[in-house]
């Protein structure tokens, strides 16, 4: 259940919890102006961490560069955690560029050698490093350059790492994997995940909590384990629920209705539809609104709507070629539009279809389905349409053989 609190009054019961001191007219005594002024921005950086979380990135944004106006040249180390907290909001509105010009900003003001310095410094650099790059490289389909950032960040994740720096590590060296193997998900990057988890319920913070579990169904999701993908996916969207989290809501739907696709629930997949469209808009996510209607095409399919399938599958993939992100699931509607194509006899399409399945940074199949669209797309390029045809068939019936049609 989401706080019946608006966000300002929200972010003034963070400030009480966390023990701030009294600011404005009710405090005792007459502080200096820049304490005046300090604990202003303190404010609003905490207010911008609960525009973040409810979606509302622009308001955020502005309540950031408010808070470093107000906080101005005394503290450089609250002005990196202010410029760590704005790359964060860059991510989360697809702004990636912006978000790196924010660490680099970060980084200059906590100075060289950050590793030798105090606990709070080293807590901060190992976010700016790990919440922050490797984060964005994520996001930016930059695996290489992720895996630079973690290399970087190892060393002192293992000699100084909080409950959530380890957190951040193992997550974002989840996430590198993944991008890395296209989202085939091995052992490693289940244990990693795993571990992920378990920082995470060390620290104690719910939200932390709910969203490391996401990352966790996320990568059962692939591995195939369909059933605790759903039960993982569950306990997390009750945490976003609970902590407010928009963002997190939409990505838990998504992936909820994701999951009961890979399972043949076509009920489940038409109820959850909707919600997950609806959740998306919330969030301003428009990949996870394609995914929506993507997802919707594959029940037009299981209903025999076949027009339904090509104007559902022909929106989504529109909406991911328009957007920052680079989405790796363009299979949830192209197996149902494959499908179509053949029955209606237009071979080319099929065969188009074939080839956007197969470019990266689409998710990879099992080898087996990957040999047999290269084999259909080998049979046209070669003169043989009949061929191609019907390797095509078979691989959308293996592909419903291994739940990813």
């Amino acid at each position: 259940m989401t706080t019946n609190l608006c966000a300002p009054c929200y972010a003034l019961a963070v400030l009480a919890r966390d023990g701030a001191g009294p600011v404005g007219p009710g405090a005792i005594g007459v502080p200096p102006v820049h304490d005046v002024s300090a604990a202003a921005s303190g404010l609003r950086s905490k207010l911008a961490e609960v525009l973040l979380r409810t979606g509302r990135h622009a308001e955020a944004r502005d309540t950031v560069r408010e808070a470093m106006r107000l906080l101005g040249a005394h503290d450089r180390s609250q002005a990196a955690r202010l410029q760590a907290l704005l790359g964060r909001v860059e991510i989360a509105d697809h702004r990636y560029a912006a978000a790196v010009t924010a660490f680099d900003a970060a980084d200059e003001l906590i100075g060289a050698h950050p590793e030798d310095g105090d606990q709070a410094t080293v807590d901060l650099w190992l976010e700016v490093q790990l919440d922050g790059r490797a984060y964005a490289h994520y996001w930016r389909n930059e695996p290489e350059k992720a895996a630079l950032a973690l290399a970087v960040a190892r060393p002192v994740v293992e000699a100084r790492g909080t409950p959530a720096r380890r957190r951040t590590f193992h997550m974002n060296f989840a996430l590198q994997r993944l991008r890395e193997n296209r989202y085939r998900v091995d052992d490693e990057i289940l244990a990693n995940q795993q571990a992920a988890v378990t920082a995470a319920e060390q620290g104690g913070r719910e939200h932390d909590i709910a969203f490391t579990l996401f990352g966790l169904g996320f990568c059962q999701l692939w591995h195939g384990d369909l059933a605790q993908a759903r039960e993982t996916l569950e306990t997390s969207l009750a945490g976003a629920d609970h902590t407010g989290d928009v963002v997190l809501r939409a990505r838990c739907l998504c992936y909820l209705n994701v999951a009961a696709l890979r399972r043949h629930d076509v009920d489940a997949v038409r109820s959850l539809s909707p919600e997950a469209r609806a959740a998306a808009e919330a969030a301003s996510y428009p990949e996870y609104v394609a995914a929506a209607d993507a997802a919707q095409a594959w029940v037009a399919w299981q209903d025999g709507h076949y027009e339904e399938v090509v104007d559902l599958a022909t929106r989504a993939l529109e909406v991911w070629g328009t957007t920052v992100v680079s989405y790796s699931w363009y299979w949830i509607c192209l197996w149902p539009l494959i499908s179509v194509r053949l029955a209606g006899g237009h071979v080319p399409e099929a065969v188009e279809a074939a080839h956007q399945l197969l470019a990266p940074p689409q998710q990879r199949f099992p080898d087996e389905l990957e040999t047999l669209l290269q084999a259909a797309i080998e049979a046209w390029d070669g003169g043989q349409p009949r061929v191609a045809a019907a390797r095509l068939g078979e691989a959308v019936e293996l592909a419903q053989r291994l739940a990813y049609a």
